[in-house]
């Protein structure tokens, strides 16, 4: 594609730019943010994402881009005390504002994106958002999808409630998401009522399984060997507080291991605390393979069953120690 501004025409496919049809030498990255500065030429390119376009997930700081931004103007041959054909935007990032010739030798200049403006329930006020393929917000979304990508990321939860423009907005990021290799799943439509976490967390699980095995300080220290600032108490209370609002399945799995929490008095002093917190199911488990502590081994599934008896509702035994 070959687009003309000023005295000026940019070849990307050749990798040339040309002032009055002499060839200008120009780095490979410098001409890498001229090129996405002249195809987003329609709003403000944020900072965050020039520095993805060009450096990917690279550590750079801003001012390395905004060395790139003057060595570019220099190229233009901008001194900076005249007008400028990039427009630095404070805190914010840059747009290309010089004139793109309409006829670009057989092909239409980027067109610019169509302002779609709606109401914005959560402030009150306005929002206009770019319903085009390179608007602002889109380009801040894939530049963070880029960013957690690279740490194993692969699950998107959005959140926020639907209008004429974010509804587009999140279409073309969905769409964006998916060619990026994120599997995209779009939950339905939410009411204001259901912006709740708690509430939204009902919507995306079936069961919460929480791993209780311990009815004291003492030996949810052996068992689970938290961190030194942790606190059963303030534990068992965090349990009891989530209970308190969620509303949905709540499965207890009580992990028995042989001479530490498999005692009558430990297991009945287990059932009473579970009991608080109202669990539809209660688990009992207990190693099925070799741990690599070799003290650590589980009771027989007769002692199992026993164990199990003394939960309400009745506990289920799904795991039973074996030797290899």
């Amino acid at each position: 594609m070959k687009i003309r501004f000023g005295q000026f025409e940019l070849d990307e496919q050749r990798f040339l730019l040309q002032r009055d049809r002499v060839r200008l030498e120009v780095r490979p990255k410098v001409f890498d943010l001229l090129v996405h500065l002249v195809r987003n030429n329609q709003r403000v390119v944020l900072r965050e994402e020039l520095v993805m376009a060009l450096w990917g997930t690279t550590a750079v700081g801003l001012g390395s881009l905004s060395g790139l931004v003057n060595e570019l103007r220099q190229v233009l041959g901008e001194s900076g005390r005249g007008a400028s054909s990039i427009r630095t935007v404070h805190a914010r990032g840059y747009q290309f504002v010089a004139e793109i010739e309409p006829r670009n030798l057989g092909e239409a200049a980027p067109p610019r994106d169509n302002l779609d403006t709606s109401s914005d329930q959560n402030r009150g006020g306005t929002i206009t958002t770019r319903s085009g393929p390179f608007g602002a917000a889109r380009g801040l979304i894939r530049a963070s999808f880029a960013r957690v990508s690279t740490v194993g990321a692969r699950a998107v939860i959005v959140v926020g409630l639907p209008g004429s423009g974010r509804s587009s907005l999140l279409d073309h990021a969905s769409a964006d998401m998916a060619h990026t290799g994120f599997e995209v799943h779009r939950l339905p439509i939410v009411t204001r009522d259901e912006q709740h976490p708690n509430t939204l967390v009902d919507r995306l699980i079936d069961a919460l399984v929480e791993r209780f095995g311990a009815p004291d300080e003492s030996s949810w220290r052996g068992l689970h060997n938290p961190a030194a600032e942790l606190r059963f108490a303030d534990y068992l209370q965090g349990l009891r507080d989530f209970r308190a609002q969620y509303e949905g399945n709540l499965w207890i799995e009580y992990m028995v291991l042989a001479g530490i929490n498999d005692q009558e008095n430990t297991a009945g002093r287990i059932a009473a605390l579970a009991a608080e917190l109202r669990p539809e199911r209660v688990q009992i488990n207990t190693p099925v393979r070799p741990a690599t502590d070799p003290r650590v081994s589980g009771p027989s599934q007769p002692d199992l069953e026993r164990l199990a008896g003394l939960f309400q509702p009745l506990a289920q035994v799904i795991g039973a120690f074996s030797s290899y």
